[in-house]
């Protein structure tokens, strides 16, 4: 169960996805979020069931990288397609959620 508040999270992901098409319905926003929010559940318990598998209780990237890998998602590919475009936030973060970017760090994947 999601909360409004997630869900209209969700949906804002979506719109900012689509900002370079010139229109989007209302009920393919909503079918995407959906579809956002299964593959972040799933992606989350996935990663739990690799940190319990390996006995541990604090999640790491290796759990999280195994379970992109699970759903079939190339991680190589993920990883050169980020950088590919960057969609900036619709609404400025609070000071609390902030993050300095860390600089990039060129390496042979």
């Amino acid at each position: 169960m999601t909360s409004a508040f997630t869900r209209e999270l969700e949906r804002l992901v979506v719109a900012q996805v689509c900002t370079s098409f010139e229109m989007v319905e209302s009920a393919a926003v909503d079918a995407l979020a959906e579809l956002l929010s299964r593959f972040l559940q799933q992606l989350g318990q996935l990663s739990h069931t690799n940190m319990d598998v390996a006995g541990r209780t604090i999640l790491n990237i290796r759990d999280v990288i195994s379970a992109l890998g699970d759903v079939d998602l190339c991680v190589v590919q993920v990883l050169r397609n980020v950088g590919a475009f960057e969609v900036p936030f619709a609404h400025a973060l609070p000071p609390r959620l902030q993050l300095r970017r860390l600089p990039k760090v060129s390496s042979n994947l």
